[in-house]
């Protein structure tokens, strides 16, 4: 019975409130009537909600029927109306509670720093700290639903400007921007590279540098990104430094297996993303020391200028400015020698010479041009210029270096001394087989013949000490000359 009188009480107050919120929709509909007209007034286009309108929600509800009275005692089963007419206010879930849309949403639709940074404006987001509320959803499905007012003076907690959010310093994106700010300064991936050595017309790909100027580049640019990553280490790894390089940088050696037992591995990941990309750098260094140490010719440009790259690429990781300029230098000086060995070939294929009077090539380029002859890629590839000039040179009838002033000299010089020596060699030959041969002559007439041969020997020992004297031969000859005399007197 109690519950059928509280029922009742609880009925009479919901028929209240809906006459209440009928008169209120009435009183916002007039209200949105007076907006309109102002605007039309005003000159102002006509903004009206795409929602049903206040007098038709209105109407609605005063057209459903009211539940007649029932009277004690009796179970009233008339359903309650739908909660779409009934409850006007959308409800959300905030920690387990339900919460008008005017409120903030739950703590877990904030943003957190993670989350922040995926956004367009990081910090904009972790400020206004909600990621969707229904309140947005509400406004992206009706865009136009909001009413254009009339600009007035501006309220003094608009005129507020919020405070600016205190932005954590991060040391690796301030890293990260140092190090693009220097690549740029220094031209480390600089498009203009890329055009030089790709343009056939340059002959980038076929040219070869002088194989002194090749050691001194590379040796320049190793020096110096040893010099800067021992200063790195010593500045920033200290306890390293004095572990595996305590007094020079010249100890630095980028071999895989020094870099490994240095506390230097690749691919590895610590807790130090700045040393793993240290590391990595440093790796990449590798192919620079090799080539020092097992010196070899670079034919390709391109190759050279990658050796030089990597050096000048560890330099920018470790914000060594001066010396990855210098690098840089290296790097250029490539392409003026390139250019100036064009210019040559160039200037020589306007010269007309006598057969024998022309002016021999460099050796390096007489590699090139052999380079150029032997590969027929290579050949389509060269400028014109370098192929017409290679051909000449074939037609000389040398091979490289055959033409340098002196070579035919020293090669007739050291024929001879050959031939010298096969002499020496046949002389002490035969003396020995002589020596120890037992023959049926009469004793006198082997003391003659033993005088006489040894009489000639030193005759034509006598001559070639006179035709070498000077020349670096004579202290082999006199230890040769005296070994038959010891031979002798052993046997």
């Amino acid at each position: 019975m109690k519950f059928h009188k509280s029922y009742a009480v609880l009925e009479e107050q919901n028929r209240g409130l809906r006459q209440e919120r009928d008169a209120l929709l009435t009183q916002l509909d007039a209200a949105h009537e007076a907006i309109a007209a102002l605007q039309k007034r005003l000159g102002r286009p006509s903004t009206k909600t795409q929602h049903r309108s206040v007098k038709n929600v209105a109407k609605l509800h005063k057209a459903v029927p009211l539940p007649p009275a029932q009277r004690w005692g009796v179970l009233d089963t008339t359903p309650f109306s739908s909660p779409s007419l009934t409850d006007y206010t959308k409800l959300v879930y905030r920690d387990g509670k339900l919460i008008d849309t005017e409120c903030r949403n739950a703590g877990y639709m904030k943003h957190t720093e993670a989350s922040a940074k995926k956004t367009t404006d990081p910090w904009t987001a972790l400020n206004a700290g909600v990621m969707y509320t229904t309140k947005l959803r509400e406004s992206q499905l009706n865009p136009s639903e909001s009413v254009e007012s009339e600009p007035g003076p501006e309220s003094e907690e608009s005129q507020l400007s919020l405070p600016t959010p205190d932005i954590p310093y991060d040391e690796e994106e301030d890293q990260n921007d140092t190090e693009r700010t220097l690549s740029l300064l220094t031209r480390l991936n600089n498009p203009q590279d890329d055009a030089f050595f790709s343009d056939p017309a340059t002959g980038a790909s076929i040219i070869q540098l002088p194989f002194s100027l090749q050691m001194s580049l590379l040796e320049r640019a190793y020096d110096l990104v040893r010099q800067g990553t021992f200063l790195y280490i010593k500045t920033h790894w200290p306890k390293s430094q004095l572990r595996y390089f305590p007094e020079h940088w010249k100890q630095i050696r980028f071999g895989f297996t020094e870099l490994e037992d240095s506390g230097f591995s690749r691919g590895r990941t610590s807790s130090d993303r700045n040393k793993d990309r240290i590391a990595d750098a440093m790796f990449s260094i590798i192919p620079l020391r090799n080539i020092l140490c097992h010196p070899s010719y670079v034919q390709d440009l391109k190759c050279l200028d990658s050796l030089l790259k990597s050096a000048q690429g560890l330099l920018v990781l470790l914000d060594d400015e001066r010396r990855a300029l210098e690098v840089r230098g290296l790097r250029e000086r490539i392409q003026e020698e390139a250019r100036e060995i064009l210019s040559e070939i160039e200037r020589r294929e306007g010269f007309k010479t006598l057969p024998g009077d022309e002016e021999p090539w460099p050796i390096h380029i007489q590699l090139m041009f052999e380079h150029v002859l032997q590969d027929l890629q290579k050949e389509r590839m060269a400028p014109e210029v370098i192929v017409r000039a290679a051909r000449e040179w074939r037609s000389r009838g040398y091979r490289v270096g055959e033409d340098e002033a002196g070579f035919q000299e020293r090669v007739e010089e050291a024929r001879e001394r050959m031939r010298l020596v096969e002499v020496v060699k046949g002389v002490d030959s035969g003396t020995s087989s002589e020596s120890g041969s037992e023959s049926s002559i009469t004793s006198g007439t082997d003391t003659a013949w033993s005088s006489d041969s040894t009489t000639a020997v030193e005759q034509d020992l006598d001559k070639l000490a006179a035709s070498d004297a000077g020349d670096g031969w004579s202290n082999c000859k006199a230890i040769q000359s005296r070994a038959p005399e010891s031979w002798q007197t052993g046997w």
